[in-house]
C-alpha cells in the first residue's frame, strides 16, 4: 500500500482512539452548612448548566456537589465563574413552535438548580440557568425577591392560532427597576439577551452611584495554531484554448502528501460552534499521462479562508467547512510548459469533518470550476496563457491544534 496512505491512516487511528477528558480547575466552595473548602473541580466544555460538580478537596477527599449543598462556588477556568444553588420555580420555556404551551398561563416546576452569576451587587443580582435543551433562563434577585424573567417568542391564543411575540419580561424589569427612571425606560425596550440584561443591571447599580461587586467575564475568542497533514488527489484539466499537442493528453489523478499550518479562531457566541480558519500549506504532486510517457511535477502553495460550523454529539463534534482558496504554482516540470507560475487562481471548497478535543479530521472537495483567473486587472500577466491547471481536488486531512490562549487547567 502507498506509504502516504499508511501514514495518514495511522494519524487517523490515533485520532479516533483518543480520549477527550474534562479538565480540572482550581475552585473554592462555600457550603450551605457553613464549611468553606478549596481544591480542584472537574469542569468541561459544557453549554448547559451542570446538575452537579465533582470536587477534590486539598485533603484528598472527593465530593459530589449538588445545588442543595452549595451556597457559592467559584471556578477559575478560562474565565472566572460563580455558581449558587437555589430552589427555584423554572418555567417550561421554548422557542419551538411545536412545543408551545396551550395558553399564556405558565406552570413552573420547582426544583434545585445551579445558577451562574452574571451581575452581583448590593442592590440586585442577575443569574442564568441553561437547561438541557439549551434554553437560557434568567433569574433576578433583590433582597427576598426572586423571579424568573419570562419571554415567549410566540404563543397561542384560545383558538390555537399564532398571535404575537410575548415580551412580558419587560414589564417584570420595569417593576423591578421602579426606583431608577432611566433604567426603567431602557428596560421597556430591552431584548432577552445576556449582554443586554447584564448592561441593565450594571446601570441599575450606577443609578445610586454604586458599582456591581461582581460582573461575569465575557468569553473570549479562542485562537489555535494548527499543524496540518494529509493526502490529496488532484485532477489536471486542459483549458479550451490549449494547443492541440497538450489538449490531446489525458492525465491520471495526481496524489501528494500535503503539509501546512493554520490559525483557527473559535468564536465565543452561539456555544462556540462557529470558527474562522486561515490555512497555508504546500502541495507538491506528480501526475502521469495515460496516453503518453509524459509526467508532470508541480510544486504549489495554497491559501484558504474558511468558515466552520460544528455540532455536539456526546464528546464528538461533527462539522462542515466551506470557503475559498487561492492556489499558485511555484515550480513546474513537464515535457512542455503547461502552467505559467505567475498566474494564481481562486476556487471554492467545502467539506465535512469530525473534531475530537484538539484534533480535526477533514474530508474536502475543492474545485477551480468556478475559479477566476487573475488577469491584468490584478496582475500584469494578461498575455500569458494557462493551457493546463489543477482543476479539482479530493483530500483527507488531519490537523492538531495548540491553544494560544491562557488555559488555567490543573491537568
Amino acid at each position: 500500500m502507498n506509504i502516504r496512505v499508511l501514514y495518514l491512516l495511522g494519524l487517523l487511528l490515533c485520532t479516533l482512539t483518543g480520549h477527550a477528558q474534562d479538565k480540572r480547575y482550581q475552585a473554592r466552595v462555600s457550603l450551605s452548612d457553613g464549611r468553606a473548602l478549596s481544591g480542584t473541580i472537574i469542569h468541561g466544555e459544557k453549554y448547559i448548566t451542570p446538575e452537579q460538580f465533582t470536587f477534590f478537596t486539598q485533603a484528598g477527599d472527593t465530593l459530589t456537589l449538588t445545588p442543595e449543598q452549595v451556597y457559592q462556588l467559584e471556578i477559575r477556568g478560562e474565565i472566572k465563574e460563580r455558581f449558587t444553588g437555589k430552589l427555584a420555580k423554572v418555567a417550561p420555556l421554548t422557542d419551538n413552535l411545536d412545543q408551545l404551551p396551550e395558553s399564556r398561563k405558565i406552570v413552573a416546576e420547582e426544583k434545585w438548580i445551579f445558577m451562574k452569576a452574571l451581575v452581583l451587587g448590593d442592590k440586585a443580582n442577575l443569574y442564568i440557568y441553561t437547561n438541557p435543551s439549551g434554553y437560557n433562563h434568567y433569574f433576578i434577585n433583590k433582597g427576598e425577591i426572586w423571579d424568573e424573567l419570562v419571554a415567549f417568542k410566540y404563543y397561542w391564543d384560545d383558538t390555537r392560532y399564532w398571535v404575537a411575540r410575548d415580551f412580558r419580561f419587560r414589564n417584570q424589569l420595569q417593576g423591578f427597576f421602579y426606583d431608577c427612571y432611566n433604567v426603567r425606560l431602557d428596560a421597556a425596550r430591552s431584548n432577552f439577551k445576556e449582554s443586554v440584561l447584564s448592561k441593565l443591571f450594571k446601570a441599575y447599580h450606577y443609578c445610586d452611584g454604586m458599582r456591581a461587586t461582581y460582573i461575569a467575564e465575557d468569553p473570549k475568542i479562542r485562537p489555535y495554531l494548527g499543524i496540518k497533514t494529509g493526502i490529496s488527489f488532484t485532477t489536471m484539466k486542459t483549458d479550451d484554448e490549449a494547443p492541440e499537442e497538450i489538449s490531446s493528453i489525458n492525465f491520471d489523478y495526481g496524489s501528494n502528501l500535503l503539509l501546512g499550518i493554520s490559525l483557527k479562531l473559535v468564536l465565543p457566541k452561539h456555544q462556540r460552534r462557529n470558527s474562522i480558519i486561515l490555512e497555508w500549506f504546500s502541495s507538491p504532486f506528480t501526475t502521469a499521462s495515460t496516453s503518453t510517457p509524459d509526467r508532470v511535477h508541480l510544486a504549489a502553495y495554497q491559501l484558504n479562508t474558511l468558515y466552520q460550523r460544528s455540532y455536539q454529539i456526546g464528546k464528538w463534534k461533527p462539522y462542515f467547512t466551506t470557503g475559498m482558496r487561492y492556489s499558485r504554482v511555484l515550480q513546474e516540470k513537464a515535457f512542455t510548459p503547461l502552467l505559467d507560475p505567475s498566474i494564481g487562481k481562486v476556487g471554492l471548497l467545502g467539506g465535512i469533518g469530525l473534531n475530537f478535543n484538539r484534533l480535526d479530521v477533514d474530508f474536502r472537495i475543492e474545485t477551480n470550476d468556478f475559479a477566476i483567473v487573475f488577469t491584468d486587472r490584478f496582475f500584469p500577466f494578461q498575455q500569458f496563457q494557462t493551457p493546463m491547471s489543477p482543476q479539482s481536488t479530493l483530500s483527507l486531512q488531519v490537523s492538531y491544534h495548540f491553544p494560544l490562549y491562557k488555559d488555567y487547567a490543573i491537568k
